[in-house]
């Protein structure tokens, strides 16, 4: 019986799996899971709500004599549209190897491992995600740009026997300045189970090894931070403290560092509509296939004043 639709001719390989892609793409860095999450939001300028609360208790006494305050602030998130969209023809493939992948018919509407390339641009969008986060992106600053003590947030201060200035970390420096932040994190989270400092892959290695060189195997343990094992999972208690070491992909070669709650880094994505999906698709009437990606991102930080920099670059 006729049905009005000829469907065979549809090349639907990924298109059913193309919002979990970008899903697994955007919300997988590792930023992503150290963070508060906001989605749904759309592109350009959103301000996020937040709540303070000015406590005063005074003596007990009959009269009324009212102290203190709720305040409602806001913090403006910025979020950008990003894109990647590419073109490929399959029959530029004819006189390589990978021909023997190609289909035999005349009109090719595929390209030979085509879930392995989607996959392939999964990782590198959650590597630009998070560098996105840290370095900016467009009308986004980053962090690394909004978290300074010029901003508010509290600047790391000098440390050691010497009484130095922050500066990149050596074998020689990189406990004496961990710990110099963690004695200038706020008293106002100091109890939350979040606390984070963020810095480069770089400088987690080099604490590392500085914890190890100081016999500090009580904070590193190897075996139990799957070091080696699951990148994301890489973390350092600080010993004595309840604040973990992080390192973040997104940092690149920065000798940037931050530190604070987890809660308080907000970050916005779409997610929520078509607009935010990774296709793979043939298009017959310039006979190519064509690969797209969109989606938002944006983040920013809440109470920048519970929060810790060495502004480094």
């Amino acid at each position: 019986m006729a049905t009005g639709f000829d469907l065979s001719g549809l090349s639907g390989y990924t298109d059913e799996i193309s919002f979990g892609l970008i899903s697994e793409a955007v919300l997988g860095s590792t930023i992503m899971q150290n963070a508060q999450v906001r989605p749904g939001l759309t592109a350009g300028t959103t301000a996020i709500n937040i709540l303070k609360s000015d406590l005063q208790p005074a003596a007990s006494a009959c009269s009324w004599s009212a102290v203190g305050e709720s305040i409602f602030e806001q913090v403006d998130l910025t979020i950008v549209d990003l894109q990647v969209k590419e073109t490929y023809c399959p029959e530029t493939l004819r006189g390589y190897w990978l021909s023997s992948q190609l289909s035999p018919a005349g009109q090719l509407e595929e390209i030979p491992f085509a879930d392995s390339i989607a996959q392939l641009k999964v990782k590198q969008i959650k590597q630009y995600v998070e560098t996105a986060v840290f370095s900016g992106e467009g009308a986004m600053n980053g962090l690394i740009v909004d978290v300074t003590s010029a901003n508010g947030a509290v600047i790391q201060p000098n440390w050691g026997p010497s009484n130095s200035a922050p500066a990149a970390f050596t074998l020689a420096n990189a406990i004496y300045q961990v710990n110099a932040i963690v004695s200038v994190i706020p008293s106002a989270v100091l109890d939350r189970p979040d606390l984070i400092i963020y810095m480069s892959y770089a400088n987690f290695r080099t604490y590392c090894q500085a914890l190890v060189t100081a016999n500090y195997f009580m904070a590193y343990n190897p075996a139990q931070n799957n070091t080696g094992i699951a990148v994301q999972s890489q973390m350092v208690v600080v010993p004595g403290t309840n604040v973990v070491v992080k390192p973040f992909v997104g940092l690149g070669t920065s000798n940037r560092i931050i530190a604070g709650s987890a809660s308080e880094l907000i970050i916005g994505v779409g997610l929520m509509d078509d607009f935010d999906k990774l296709d793979v698709f043939y298009d017959k009437y310039n006979d190519q296939v064509k690969v797209m990606a969109k989606f938002r991102i944006g983040a920013a930080v809440a109470f920048i004043e519970n929060w810790v920099s060495n502004d480094l670059s």
